[in-house]
């Protein structure tokens, strides 16, 4: 048996803009919607659409009668694509600019709703007044916060149960 390897794409070789225009395509599914979204000329949308398939060897939105329609490898590039746009985009952020006074960043964070009853009122005592900052809070069962945390779909877990992999940073913050 011979295991088949597909066509390696170098680093080197992207422009990684054209992912930003990837998202915005697989997401509004109309190149002028996604030119707008990521503010670039409906012609240069339709440039970077081509350069995508090329690069992809794939037409990756085909034209139908109901609009343009992801293909099945576009369908599985985007959740993944997704996550390694937030995750870039987190890596870009500093942590030195993040000004609780002004922020407007929502933050997801996984927690019971008796978890939630210890620390949330403290946490919002804190916040100051001109923050936007918002929190949405998510309830969902151990195995399931592990792996949103690695898909970098929530910010923050806070549980007595979880089992974080070497990738997770975890820290102790309520002593029985």
């Amino acid at each position: 048996m011979k295991a088949m390897i597909g066509k390696s794409i170098s680093l080197r070789s992207i422009d990684l803009n054209l992912l930003v225009a990837l998202d915005a395509l697989l997401s509004e599914r109309h190149v002028t919607r996604a030119s707008r979204r990521v503010g670039l000329s409906q012609p240069a949308m339709s440039n970077a659409l081509g350069r995508l398939r090329r690069m992809f060897g794939d037409e990756l939105l085909v034209r139908t009668s109901t609009g343009m329609m992801p293909t099945p490898r576009a369908t599985e590039l985007a959740e993944p694509l997704q996550q390694l746009l937030r995750q870039v985009g987190r890596v870009l952020e500093s942590d030195a600019s993040f000004d609780p006074k002004t922020s407007n960043r929502a933050f997801n964070i996984r927690m019971s709703d008796i978890l939630g009853c210890l620390i949330l009122p403290p946490l919002m005592a804190r916040k100051p007044a001109t923050s936007q900052t918002t929190y949405n809070i998510l309830h969902l069962p151990p195995a399931d916060t592990v792996d949103a945390l690695e898909r970098d779909e929530i910010d923050v877990a806070v549980s007595m149960q979880l089992e974080p992999s070497n990738a997770i940073r975890a820290e102790k913050v309520l002593s029985p």
